[in-house]
């Protein structure tokens, strides 16, 4: 539960970096997506408001903040698991602070094994409902509630919120993951709807492969991205798009994977297709792992073997023909900007 003497102020300051923002609030900052958020906004000049339920680690990554970026830091302690109960004290802390971001990135697995499984196949089903519950789906719309407001108020904010791959359609043997997931992807793009006219940007990142904790650490690769590098190349979309994937290597990804049920069913889902940004380094380095690209054809990738191994093997038990969808000879557009 976060406490006032959990936290450690030091000092008021004027953002750069990401325009005149204020003080950086990122949720589960102290491993994956969201140690990596904190430090790349510590790194483009920004204060960070840390919280995460172990005070060990925050006090150690607000230490890192400091040494290596020269940036202020906060820090809070919480645990998302928890109801409605630990936000007072939340509010509290953060009520003398002006935040120009807010990073919804906390998020657990609905197995501590981080497998495939159906939903009543873990211990203490109840529990672990509640528990996800709380910290993925609760957690966004309080922490956007605390916030909101004061971004209404100056006419100005951002609030980034960390979904998944699975947030677009149903995943059999990740059900409750992915729902938490949609239900993000549906409350991020009809509050941005609603509040973009007052000039607050609400952008939903929906990664696939991040090597962190959840994923049990992957080794990183053409396909799975380091939490840093993601962080910095899904920031850089910030004020280009409020819907992204995070990534280009993941853009690509999510291009090519069918829907997770029956083929029959996923035969019947419009496929969706997407313009892509990426420096010509970026492009280059896509083109020589997979040879048969040319403007990213999605043949070229449905043939890769590395792809369709990796797919294969991660989503093996939801359908045997994943990588077989009717419509996968459509070519994907994509647009090079400068280095």
């Amino acid at each position: 539960m976060a406490t006032p003497e959990s936290s450690k102020t030091m000092g008021r300051w004027s953002g750069n970096g990401l325009g005149d923002l204020f003080e950086i609030v990122v949720t589960g900052a102290t491993s994956g997506n969201g140690k990596a958020y904190a430090h790349e906004l510590a790194r483009r000049g920004l204060n960070i408001v840390l919280i995460s339920r172990s005070l060990s680690k925050l006090e150690q990554e607000a230490k890192e903040i400091e040494r290596l970026h020269g940036r202020n830091t906060r820090i809070i302690v919480a645990d998302f698991t928890g109801g409605l109960e630990i936000y007072g004290a939340i509010e509290a802390e953060l009520q003398d602070l002006e935040i120009g971001v807010l990073v919804n990135n906390v998020g657990m697995p609905y197995t501590q094994q981080r497998s495939l499984q159906k939903l009543l196949d873990c211990d203490n089903v109840a529990k672990r409902i509640s528990d996800i519950v709380n910290c993925n789906v609760m957690s966004v719309v309080q922490m956007t509630r605390i916030i909101l407001p004061q971004m209404v108020t100056r006419g100005k904010g951002i609030i980034i919120n960390m979904s998944s791959v699975t947030d677009s359609r149903p995943w059999p043997f990740l059900a409750m993951y992915s729902a938490t997931k949609a239900f993000m992807r549906n409350f991020s793009v009809a509050v941005g709807a609603e509040y973009f006219p007052e000039g607050i940007t609400v952008q939903i990142v929906s990664p696939s492969m991040v090597a962190t904790n959840m994923t049990s650490h992957l080794k990183p690769g053409l396909l799975v991205k380091t939490p840093e590098d993601f962080a910095r190349e899904a920031l850089d979309t910030l004020g280009l798009s409020s819907d992204v994937t995070g990534c280009l290597n993941h853009a690509v990804q999510a291009c090519q994977l069918p829907c997770s049920l029956s083929q029959d069913q996923a035969d019947m889902q419009p496929r969706q297709y997407v313009t892509l940004s990426a420096s010509p380094s970026t492009v280059s380095k896509i083109k020589s792992s997979y040879p048969k690209l040319k403007g990213f054809p999605a043949p070229g990738i449905k043939e890769s073997g590395q792809m369709k191994a990796f797919w294969s093997q991660y989503l093996s038990s939801l359908s045997p023909k994943l990588l077989s969808r009717k419509d996968a000879g459509q070519s994907l557009p994509f647009q090079e900007f400068p280095d």
